[in-house]
């Protein structure tokens, strides 16, 4: 589920979420006395991580890089941020405090490709890593048919505007389309989708998301979809509303990459009326 965007004046919550299936298997676990750091991290990381982050590059037993978003991480931050942002949170990620120091030094480790000679003694680690525990999962993964789109039943991604007063669906449309499909006449799938919407008191919710790329506003009492814009990257991430010289803009960062794998892209971009 992505994030939400509320009216306090109606009490409307708006909330993108994707439906795209996945399957997760599981295998033998690795016995603790021969595993080093970064091999506990690739483990950690590919099984806990993956739901959001896509899976490490490798699926093997120890993945020998992680996933695309967070290899980035070790040029962008240092390992003392990584760190605090495992125990913590920040943004859409949550916190995970009740990883021990030595699981959380080792999904550092991999992510900053250190750690391959430290070699952990069963002692150090907890019994969800210990060899009673026979088997893991593998992480998420996509469950496509032959032609590389989700196997379950459309809508892929959709909006929802849902009545946080009478506990009731407002309206709900599908979010994002795949060209292809479109170029052969299916009406909106939905695809999967990371970023929210925002809400703006003219009554449009605004929200980019979608792995087609496209920045769209939609009526907020109908959801009926009014405008959109092709961008240049996907834009992953909930539109910002401001005000400068008496006029309204609503900008959007279109960074692209990260789970959805598409291309990446650097602009920020705002639109206002003329």
């Amino acid at each position: 589920m992505g994030r939400s965007g509320s009216d306090p004046e109606t009490g409307i919550l708006y909330v993108n979420a994707s439906n795209e299936a996945e399957w997760i298997s599981m295998r033998p676990s690795q016995p603790v006395e021969s595993i080093t750091s970064f091999q506990l991290g690739s483990q950690i990381v590919q099984s806990m991580c993956s739901n959001c982050h896509g899976n490490p590059i490798a699926a093997a037993q120890f993945p020998e890089k992680p996933p695309a978003s967070l290899e980035s991480v070790a040029h962008r931050m240092s390992r003392p941020e990584v760190e605090s942002i495992l125990t913590a949170g920040r943004g859409a990620m949550p916190g995970f405090g009740y990883l021990l120091d030595v699981e959380r030094k080792a999904i550092t480790d991999f992510i900053f490709a250190s750690g391959k000679n430290v070699h952990l003694q069963p002692g150090e680690l907890d019994a969800q890593w210990k060899d009673e525990i026979p088997y893991q999962a593998t992480g998420h993964h996509d469950f496509r048919d032959p032609d590389g789109y989700p196997v379950n039943p459309r809508p892929w991604g959709t909006l929802t505007a849902l009545n946080l007063n009478q506990g009731t669906m407002l309206w709900q449309v599908a979010l994002g389309t795949y060209p292809e499909l479109e170029r052969r006449g299916f009406q909106p799938t939905g695809t999967f989708n990371i970023g929210g919407p925002i809400v703006t008191a003219g009554g449009l919710v605004f929200i980019g998301a979608t792995m087609d790329e496209r920045f769209r506003a939609f009526d907020k009492d109908s959801g009926e979809h009014l405008w959109e814009f092709q961008l240049d990257a996907g834009a992953y991430a909930t539109p910002a509303t401001y005000s400068c010289n008496g006029k309204q803009w609503i900008a959007i960062a279109a960074g692209g990459g990260g789970k959805p794998g598409t291309r990446s892209g650097n602009k920020l971009y705002a639109f206002t009326l003329p």
